[in-house]
């Protein structure tokens, strides 16, 4: 008998699913299940797997015949080993995959990248903020016109700035997606970030060229040397709210270039006061920076381990649990009493301007602050020896010196100080190396 719409209408529902061949269409049937629906099925020997049976669709909604035409592609594909189980199982895994969302991208990106705490801080607040109504949605569906719309509307919300850093981390997700594929199936082709370069959207921040002048780096340097008799009374604590501690970070910074996190993270086990060396670990460029000490930065470590007491951290917490974390706070008391405006990166700045100013050539500032050499494959073969670079921080201590009391620096070096200097700070140089001594 062949299966016709005739034949397939004309069947009666029993008390238990029936199976109804065709005998024209060898592997074609249909199956009537008690209730009464009839749904087409193809089933034959998968080469290879044994016998398989795969449903097509219900009757009316397939005709007979277009049920038929189904069949027989199923069934030419289990003779050449395609099992229907399998490439179900196949389409859902595709679907499923297509279906990644950018919240799923992001987690699988954090735990594929080394990325320091503060990096991965700012990527989550990132994702929270101005990517927060697109977390579920399936990465493969942002359009690039969404991309335009959002990038537009961040900007005037946020700022540029924000907007600029937000978008570049949704490109970096985005290419990192388009590496995954399934079964040739690619997550993503393009990428829909590219649209803003394409479009020509001014995308870059103007670097801050902001950093302390000579008179800002003088009157800073006298703040340290009398900031714990500003505004006192009667013996009360100084109104300007500065601590040792951050008045010797904020040194620190200015003397050495280090970056901020690379301050606070520093330990006594990295520090010798003794060789004049310290260590920064876990730099920006994944490198261990070592720094020779000028004399200035050993006398201002030597009075920090009298804060840092027996902590393992040089800058610790109010608690002393940890390293202290966020020096906001002292920075504006410092900014608010002496009227200058500075972000600790300004110091970094001020370091590398006054070095280059005061006759350090641009290679040697940039392996003293760290920096990467901008790809150069000799420079990787360069063996690094650190004593090298300790000229270019005498240089900045000199120089910062002389900002502050012209002729001073020439004194010190005289023998008849020398000596002395070394141990207690220099003789008869007042307030400016107040506190300095061992």
């Amino acid at each position: 008998m062949k299966l016709t719409d005739t034949v397939v209408r004309k069947l009666e529902p029993s008390d238990k699913d029936q199976f109804v061949r065709c005998e024209y269409t060898r592997g074609f049937g249909v199956k009537v299940s008690p209730t009464g629906r009839k749904t087409f099925f193809a089933e034959g020997r998968v080469r290879g797997a044994g016998t398989a049976r795969k449903a097509i669709g219900t009757y009316p909604v397939f005709s007979s015949e277009r049920a038929r035409k189904e069949a027989l592609t199923l069934l030419q594909r289990m003779q050449q080993g395609t099992s229907p189980k399998a490439e179900d199982a196949r389409i859902k895994a595709e679907e499923s995959f297509k279906g990644t969302t950018l919240r799923q991208v992001f987690g699988e990106y954090l735990e594929t990248r080394s990325l320091k705490p503060k990096t991965a801080y700012d990527y989550r607040s990132v994702m929270n903020t101005v990517f927060e109504q697109w977390q579920d949605k399936p990465i493969a569906s942002i359009s690039r016109n969404e991309v335009l719309k959002h990038f537009t509307k961040e900007k005037d919300l946020r700022g540029h700035a924000t907007a600029n850093k937000a978008f570049r981390m949704l490109s970096a997700l985005c290419n990192y997606a388009k590496a995954d594929e399934l079964n040739g199936v690619r997550l993503l082709t393009e990428n829909p970030v590219d649209v803003l370069k394409e479009k020509r959207i001014p995308r870059s921040n103007k670097p801050r060229e902001t950093y302390l002048l000579e008179a800002d780096i003088h009157k800073l340097i006298e703040f340290s040397d009398t900031y714990d008799d500003w505004f006192a009374r009667e013996g009360a604590r100084p109104q300007h709210r500065v601590t040792s501690q951050g008045m010797h970070l904020i040194l620190l910074l200015l003397y050495t270039g280090l970056r901020r996190s690379e301050g606070l993270g520093l330990l006594w086990e990295d520090v010798d006061l003794e060789t004049k060396l310290l260590i920064a670990r876990d730099t920006k460029n994944n490198t261990d920076h070592s720094i020779p000490l000028s004399q200035m930065v050993v006398w201002i470590l030597k009075a920090q381990k009298k804060n840092s007491g027996e902590t393992p951290w040089v800058f610790p917490n109010r608690n002393q649990t940890g390293p202290m974390v966020e020096p906001k706070s002292q920075l504006k008391a410092i900014c608010d009493a002496t009227g200058l405006k500075f972000t600790l990166h300004d110091l970094r700045r001020t370091f590398a301007t006054h070095a280059h100013a005061a006759g350090v050539d641009f290679e040697s500032v940039r392996k003293a602050m760290n920096h990467k050499s901008g790809g150069s494959i000799t420079s990787s073969y360069i063996i690094r020896n650190v004593e090298v670079l300790r000229p270019v921080f005498d240089k900045i201590w000199e120089q910062f010196w002389e900002y502050h009391d012209p002729g001073r620096f020439d004194e010190y070096k005289h023998p008849e100080y020398y000596a002395q200097a070394e141990d207690d700070g220099p003789p008869d140089l007042g307030k400016f190396f107040k506190d300095r001594s061992g």
